[in-house]
């Protein structure tokens, strides 16, 4: 007994070192003309799409399986995109914040929530925006729906300099014109940035951090959506 407490003590005392040792990285790879990536999926044809942006306007980028990058696409005045999704025919869908308008400083006043859909290429397709009055809006995420339409979650209302806003969720059409829009909190801190279909309820489920009439304190909560906004 006396042999075999050192010996759990050494092989207890070496596994938990082993387990706190992190792991072998296979390999990385920098983008120095790119400032940001926020979301990475994987392509069916192989490799992979990112969302973030760079400072020439765009704002998605498209890397083979070893990471080079292969094109970049977005328009003028986009800047950022937050999400990212490949489409059954291989095409992309993107939303984020796009500019609008600048204060005579020349700094961002307000933006809008722009949804962009690009060719396997990554030519632009079109580009819808939708937007507050004088707001800081923003798509967190977006998710294709079995009509080929889509639903949209992100900010709106929001006030530069500050975390202020209001939770936002968009259904639009397959060519991004909008079938309802809701808006959800209060006009503190209020974002909704996960949102799924569920195909055995046929209902959209949204994930929201903030503040509602009956959350009192910010906090997480879910909503859930009919297809026709109910």
């Amino acid at each position: 007994m006396k042999l075999l407490s050192p010996l759990l003590a050494l092989f207890l005392l070496t596994s938990f070192s082993q387990a706190i040792d992190p792991p072998e990285k296979l390999w990385e790879r920098t983008h120095t003309n790119i400032e940001a990536l926020f979301d990475i999926e994987l392509v069916s044809s192989g490799g992979f799409i990112c969302a973030g942006y760079d400072e020439v306007g765009n704002c998605i980028f498209r890397f083979n399986d070893d990471a080079d990058l292969l094109w970049a696409a977005g328009s003028t005045y986009v800047w950022r995109a937050e999400d990212v999704d490949e489409l059954p025919d291989g095409t992309f869908i993107a939303t984020g914040a796009n500019y609008a308008t600048f204060d005579d400083a020349g700094d961002l006043w307000n933006s809008v929530l722009f949804i962009q859909k690009y060719d396997q290429s990554g030519n632009v397709i079109w580009t819808k925006t939708y937007s507050g009055e004088n707001a800081l809006d923003e798509g967190f995420n977006i998710m294709l729906l079995p009509d080929g339409g889509f639903a949209v979650c992100g900010k709106v209302n929001g006030v530069v300099g500050s975390a202020i806003g209001n939770a936002w969720i968009l259904r639009t059409d397959a060519n991004g014109d909008t079938l309802w829009t809701d808006i959800q909190g209060t006009h503190t801190v209020n974002f909704a940035r996960g949102i799924e279909y569920d195909p055995v309820n046929d209902w959209i489920v949204v994930c929201i951090y903030g503040r509602t009439e009956e959350l009192i304190n910010r906090g997480p909560h879910l909503l859930y959506y009919s297809l026709d906004g109910e």
